[in-house]
């Protein structure tokens, strides 16, 4: 339980893990609790934005080097609201805030993911030991590693992107597939997505690499105003030839 992969689920988070080699899920209420369940963890790959723009930093440039990659894929990159921006529970406001604040409005994905974007930020600017150990990915760069330099066909949301996303998860977790059919067997729809399954699974790949084999999208800057790093952790794309991660 050293490494962990983390997604957003409805209004928890979903982890997946090693335990005495099986692999593992658990669903937490909060980002300090999934913490606290897992002190030894030595890297948290999470799938939700860390390092906001604001007026000093208007832009993440991990965002455009990700769009770049993915090709057709790319509008699963959206443009992660300013920090003044996500703290309004109001969209409308939300949406004033982050014109003024970084020139763009606000785009409805934006805005549904503000309040875990919020808990993941103010954990971090409070607990500085865990910004090394929590980190961002994006599961359509990590996807995109894993299968070569390939973006992924189909959407995620439908029966042909999950089992897409199985196919290419296999090379890595030859165990993948029965894990997702026992997790999706145990867990209601209304609090776990089959997407929010591979997501998680890709991250706890990412995060297992181990260091000599994951890479970083990080542009210039690569921090926000409060020193949070702006990145995307990724596999290496040399396991796709056959060296498969100790994962």
């Amino acid at each position: 339980m050293d490494f962990i992969g983390v997604d957003g689920c409805k209004n928890k988070w979903l982890s997946v893990t090693r335990l005495d080699g099986a692999l593992k899920c658990d669903i937490h209420n909060d980002i300090d609790g999934l913490v606290r369940a897992n002190p030894q963890a030595k890297r948290i790959c999470i799938d939700i934005p860390i390092g906001l723009p604001s007026k000093v930093v208007p832009g993440r440039p991990c965002e455009a080097l990700a769009r770049k990659l993915l090709g057709k894929r790319s509008p699963s990159v959206f443009s992660v609201p300013s920090r003044a921006a996500v703290a309004e529970e109001d969209v409308l406001e939300a949406r004033r805030k982050n014109l003024a604040e970084v020139g763009r409005s606000l785009s409805a994905q934006s805005f549904a993911i503000c309040r875990k974007i919020v808990e993941v930020d103010h954990y971090l600017l409070r607990t500085e030991a865990a910004r090394g150990l929590i980190r961002e990915i994006h599961p359509e760069v990590c996807f995109w590693a894993l299968a070569g330099g390939h973006p992924m066909v189909w959407s995620k949301k439908t029966n042909q992107g999950i089992e897409e996303r199985l196919s290419v998860l296999e090379s890595a977790l030859p165990d993948a597939r029965r894990f997702f059919c026992r997790v999706a067997d145990d867990c209601f729809r209304k609090d776990v997505a089959l997407d929010d399954i591979v997501d998680a699974m890709v991250a706890f790949v990412t995060s297992a690499a181990g260091d000599v084999n994951i890479r970083t999208l990080c542009g210039d800057p690569t921090h926000d105003e409060r020193g949070l790093p702006m990145e995307m952790l990724y596999p290496a794309i040399e396991w796709s030839k056959g060296k498969r991660p100790p994962c």
